[in-house]
């Protein structure tokens, strides 16, 4: 029997059908069906949809350059295509099927390791559309590199080798930014004089980015650039972090990273001297520094200035709040949350767009609604708002016209970033610049005649230009101000400094000076340019990095952010048109030696011997009598191996061509071994899928005996439109002991249909439709009479309806609410059939007690109706490593239990299959505190990591007919029947990994609690 009972650990995971139990999670909704079309290069294969093709040869170009110089300095080369996938916002971008993910508004891009995949959305700048896909390229070469391309290939491989992510995202950024740039240089200033730089074990997060970028710089500035090449090639064949910096710079990890944090110390500490801490000259109205948040932008003054409106994650998400300027110190007001309805889903973080009316008393915001972008007047007095679908996948910018009657904006459609004007009283739109050039920051002069704004067009004033213009032959990270006549349509170029930076602009009220922010001087800082005169002064000499800026009506007033202590706040200038600097600012150490660099001159050519005087060839005796042939390593790059430049032009692309959908595995894993009981098994898992993701295939097997005896299951996904559909066969077996002490086989097989209907990103309808058949043996009776095969044919359909809205904590949800309420029947159709209805619903709801703390309280319940009911049983907890059996016994008495039998968990203190029945309900709350925060980014390779306390109680019932909580013995004593009741506490944390949970029950018996029970799992809390 012993050989028997260990069976019945592994039968209580057998997962079936699609059961009626709470699966959650928000949507990725399909709002539009993509026709897809492809182009090729000489090493891209580039997906597009209609109106994106120019997108897409401006990718295969600049990703062909981007690719010959990432293979250089990281000294390997490619050895097969890329997909770069090409969407034309970042709206559509959310929508793909290459990763199951959904992919955020700070998502810029990403590279998936499956097939090596890259994609990449166009946000209407094409300079971080160029910057995206070479950083994104990166990825794809160091995949190749380390893991051979894909992830079949590293499990084949045994590719352990596991690149810091600050080495990955910053190599991708360092090649992508072509090494440093001013916006990482104002960040690691920052955190250098804040104190807060520290080693490169401490790069985590966003830091990860910046400091790694850094970290590469350093190494090209100190050791030359060919040293990264070096580093990453030991990396690859060492597999050890220390033996590659060890090798490399002669020196472990530890004194490297104690080396570059002081260096880079000391490469900004000189600059507390030359520059003003942006704390001395402006009042500081947020300080993220006293919590753990990161984010204050998009600052917005009022008209009169009395009131600033930003956008905040100091709640742990994206939300626009309102700040009483006459009370700065008070908690700002709330007006919109984002993440938990369609309304408002994603407020524009990085393309901010918040502006008031003159009136003071409407806000329009732009944000995310769906399947695009929306523009909100938002009235900040009552919080209604009204909302304005224009039919733009991309809105940001926006600003109101000095008599209210307009929006003006940016708005991309396919690859123009046009500046648009919006009649509030016509409802009219009117594209003011038409051309493929990236338009950033518009705002109206006082007049409302004329507006401001940046762009890359260089010297090309002309509108509306019907050549459009290859943006793949231009420089397009440059950046200038424009001014627009609104009544000629002429273009006049402001400034002529094409290699600062410039953002955010701001008119003064008497519309003869125009604010904006440069990096001029390598730091992001206020300057003033007089429109008559064409003179720039500036306004700040901040030793850190200010990005955006708010002028109020008046001009006394200037909001602006500012990165300080590695986050992001807000800041209060009065009276900044007073204010008296230098006409020219200090640089920084960095852009000095830009300037220096773009200055130094040629080395001189050669002409005829006036350098070396010529020398006579040596004479060499040569022995031709033991040649051998050594073959060359392909490892090892020569000059010039990358062959001659590429070819950079439009025309040496191929196609379009239609897409067609075509298989290639994704992932095939199998193992074997042998079994005393069942001989020969075998394990396999595949996933088969097309380029796009839109079709996937998925099998998997375990094979024993026979197929009688073995597991397997094929499955397809459609994913291309707004209702998802999945087709399942299978084939299931399980072996359970009964109560006659006799060991069964049971068995379900068929076929299973289900679809999905998102409403939106929160809401949707499941329904499926399964055609069964389900068998139970006896396989102890060997000798007659032998007991009769029972067998069973089922049609179960389903339908349920989900909703989720929760924003996640580290283990568990930690604010919203999930609910679910379902139906699934079994009809009879013959008479030894068997028929059932059920009915199952389950609310949890999130109450959000501190910046990681939550009160988690869940309610839960179903009833099986009609003459054959399906079963409810007990079990402790999900993914349970050391479950207990009081009753000896599964859930599974007759077929259809193997098919219906469904656990009701958490209930902590009591075993499997300690309670069954018909019907159930279920209430549990759960106290959820975190400690150690810390060790929650921590880089290190720690054995534990993230630990979150718990105190919990989990009450419930579960019963047949009549339901009855308490009942007395032959003793007199009160004891539960279908009461369960236990209290406990728990620790949640990270064991190499995975999410792993110690809980301590007490049950209540009647006359108190019972001794503690000790629970074991893997996974995440309810």
């Amino acid at each position: 029997m012993q050989h028997r009972w260990m069976l019945l650990v592994i039968l209580a995971a057998l997962g079936l059908t699609p059961e009626l139990t709470a699966q959650f999670g928000k949507n990725k909704v399909q709002y539009q069906r993509f026709q897809w079309y492809s182009l090729q290069s000489r090493h891209l294969d580039v997906y597009f949809t209609p109106g994106g093709e120019y997108l897409a040869r401006f990718a295969a170009l600049v990703g062909e350059k981007a690719l010959r110089s990432i293979q250089q300095t990281v000294g390997h080369r490619i050895s097969r295509r890329i997909a770069l996938i090409v969407y034309n916002s970042h709206v559509e971008f959310q929508q793909t099927n290459v990763v199951w993910e959904f992919l955020p508004e700070g998502v810029g891009g990403v590279t998936e390791l499956f097939k090596n995949r890259v994609v990449v959305p166009f946000e209407g700048n094409y300079e971080q559309f160029r910057h995206v896909i070479h950083h994104e390229l990166v990825h794809a070469v160091l995949n190749d590199m380390f893991y051979g391309g894909s992830l079949q290939n590293a499990l084949t491989r045994g590719s352990d080798v596991e690149l810091p992510l600050w080495m990955n995202e910053g190599l991708a950024e360092f090649e992508s930014l072509g090494g440093y740039d001013t916006r990482t240089d104002m960040f690691m200033r920052d955190l250098a004089l804040s104190e807060e730089l520290r080693g490169l074990e401490s790069l985590d997060g966003y830091l990860a980015y910046r400091g790694g970028q850094a970290f590469y710089w350093y190494i090209a500035r100190k050791y030359g650039r060919e040293k990264i090449a070096e580093l990453l090639q030991r990396l690859k064949l060492q597999r050890s972090l220390n033996a590659a910096f060890r090798n490399t710079f002669k020196m472990d990890f530890d004194a490297f990273s104690r080396q570059w944090s002081w260096e880079m110390k000391k490469f900004y500490w000189p600059d507390i001297g030359r520059f003003e801490d942006v704390r001395d000259f402006a009042q500081r109205l947020t300080d993220r520094s006293r919590e753990d948040y990161f984010y204050n932008t998009s600052p917005s003054l009022s008209p009169d200035g009395s009131r600033l409106a930003f956008i905040s994650d100091r709640t742990g998400f994206f939300a626009l709040y309102l700040l009483d300027l006459q009370r700065p110190d008070r908690e700002p007001r709330r007006l919109v949350s984002s993440g938990r309805q369609r309304d408002f889903e994603e407020l524009n973080l990085l393309t901010p767009g918040i502006a008031w009316d003159p009136e003071g008393k409407t806000l329009a915001v732009a944000a995310k609604a769906g399947g695009e972008n929306a523009i909100y007047l938002l009235d900040v007095a009552t919080g209604s708002y009204k909302r304005l679908l224009l039919g733009f996948k991309a809105i940001s910018s926006i600003t109101w016209s000095p008599d209210g009657s307009r929006l003006l904006f940016v708005a991309t459609r396919d690859e123009q970033p046009d500046l648009w004007l919006y009649n509030l009283q016509s409802g009219t739109l009117d594209n003011l610049t038409d051309d493929v050039f990236t338009d950033l920051a518009p705002v109206f002069s006082p007049d409302g005649n004329r507006i401001y704004f940046v762009s890359d067009r260089g010297d090309v004033l002309e509108l509306g230009l019907r050549n459009r213009p290859r943006m793949w032959e231009l420089p397009v990270g440059t950046s200038d101000i424009y001014e627009l006549d609104l009544s000629s349509r002429r273009l006049r170029r402001l400034t002529f400094s094409p290699d600062a930076w410039k953002t955010s602009l701001a008119v003064a009220p008497d519309g003869k000076t125009l604010l904006f922010v440069s990096d001029a001087n390598g730091i992001g800082n206020v300057y003033a340019l007089d429109l008559r005169s064409g003179r720039i002064r500036p306004l700040t000499n901040s030793a850190y990095g200010i990005l955006q800026i708010s002028l109020s009506a008046d001009g006394t007033l200037l909001a602006f952010s500012a990165q300080v202590q590695g986050g992001y706040d807000l800041f209060l200038l009065r009276s900044p048109l007073e204010r008296t600097l230098p006409d020219t600012l200090p640089l920084t150490a960095f852009r000095d030696e830009q300037r220096r660099a773009r200055t130094r001159p040629a080395l001189p050519p050669v002409v005829g011997d006036t350098l070396l005087p010529e020398q006579p060839y040596a004479t060499f005796a040569l022995d031709f009598q033991h040649q051998l042939m050594v073959v060359p390593n392909p490892d090892v790059l020569s000059p010039g191996w990358l062959g001659s430049e590429p070819d950079t032009t439009s025309d040496s692309l191929h196609g379009p061509r239609p897409y067609r959908v075509s298989f290639s595995p994704d992932i095939i894993l199998g193992s074997a071994g042998y079994s005393t009981f069942f001989g020969l098994q075998g394990i396999t898992q595949m996933l088969f899928s097309d380029v796009l993701g839109d079709h996937q295939i998925y099998v998997e097997a375990n094979l024993m005996l026979d197929l009688k005896n073995s597991n397997f299951l094929v499955s397809y996904a459609y994913l291309p439109d707004l209702i998802d559909y999945q087709f399942t066969g299978f084939h299931q077996v399980g072996y359970v002991v009964r109560s006659n002490d006799s060991l069964y086989r049971f068995r379900a097989y068929g076929l299973w249909a289900d679809a999905l209907y998102p409403f939106d990103r929160f809401n949707r309808l499941e329904w499926g439709l399964g055609i069964l058949r389900a068998t139970r043996e006896n396989l102890d009776a060997l000798e007659p009479p032998f007991e009769p095969t029972l067998e069973r044919t089922l049609l179960v359909p389903t339908l349920r309806y989900v909703h989720d809205d929760v924003l996640w904590g580290f283990f568990s949800p930690l604010l919203g609410s999930r609910y679910y309420i379902g139906a699934q029947l079994t009809p009879k159709l013959s008479r030894d059939g068997i028929g059932f209805v059920t009915l199952q619903g389950d609310y949890r709801h999130y109450f959000r007690l501190g910046r990681w703390s939550s009160l988690a309280v869940r309610f839960s319940g179903g009833a099986s109706l009609g003459p054959n009911p399906q079963k409810f049983f007990a079990l402790g907890t999900d993914n349970w490593l050391n479950p207990s059996f009081p009753t000896r016994q599964l859930p599974y008495d007759l077929p259809e239990d193997f098919v219906f039998a469904t656990a009701v968990f958490p209930l902590r203190g009591y075993g499997v299959s300690e309670r069954m029945g018909s019907r159930f309900v279920l209430f549990n709350a759960e106290l959820r505190l975190p400690v150690f925060l810390a060790l929650w980014t921590s880089p290190a390779p720690l054995l534990i990591q993230g630990i979150t306390l718990v105190a919990f109680a989990d009450a419930g019932a579960i019963w047949n007919n009549r339901l009855r909580l308490m009942t007395t013995t032959a003793t007199g004593d009160r004891v539960p029947d279908a009461l369960m009741l236990s209290t406990g506490t728990g620790v949640r944390l990270l064991l190499f990994g995975f999410p792993f949970k110690l809980d301590v029950a007490w049950r209540y018996t009647g006359a108190g609690f019972s001794k503690p029970i000790y629970l074991f799992s893997l996974g995440y809390d309810f």
